[in-house]
Parts: structure tokens; sequence; C-alpha cells
């Protein structure tokens, strides 16, 4: 796979991502954090995309996340994480919110 800008646009676009090229590499920005795609993963021949990613909130600093095979998967993947966190903190605060309730009761 070769790394290429017009395919970053399509998927940053599609799924409301913003993306810039860091050198040779790209980082791409989602709605909870950022990711960031090394081109020294790009040989002929190779197959699969890695991906690097940085939590905006709690934790930071960049670790490895996962490999993909396809720049379809490595974006749903990143959406996928976004609205899985996005659940997760809605959760947290409806549950803060009933137990608030609870003890005014």
């Amino acid at each position: 796979m070769i790394l290429n800008e017009t395919t970053f646009k399509y998927y940053c676009d599609k799924y409301n991502f913003r993306y810039k090229l860091v050198g040779n590499h790209v980082q791409i920005n989602s709605k909870r954090d950022i990711w960031y795609v090394p081109n020294n993963q790009f040989y002929v021949g190779k197959t699969h995309i890695k991906l690097l990613h940085n939590n905006i909130k709690g934790k930071g600093g960049w670790h490895f996340q996962s490999w993909f095979s396809s720049y379809d998967k490595l974006f749903y993947y990143i959406l996928q994480h976004d609205n899985k966190i996005s659940y997760s903190f809605n959760k947290m605060f409806r549950i803060d919110k009933i137990l608030k309730q609870l003890q005014e009761v």
C-alpha cells in the first residue's frame, strides 16, 4: 500500500475527521483522540497499515493500537473507538445523575 493523501482526505471527509501530513506521516484527529499512521509502514508488497494512538484525555502518550489490512477497516475502527468512548462517557454521567437523584430522596 502506498500513502495516498487523496485516500485520507476521502475517509476523513466521510467520518468528519481531520488529518494533516507530518513529514511523510499522517496524523488523524477524530472526535476524541489523535491517531498516527507512520509512512515507513508502506513498502511495496506490505499488506498491513500500522496505527498509533494518543489519548487526548487521561493518560497521554503514543502507543501502538493495531494493524489493519485496509483503510476501510482502519477508519471504521477509529469511528467505533470514538463511539465506544462516547457511549461509556455518557453512561458514566447518567449513573452519576441517578445517584444524585437517589441522594435527594
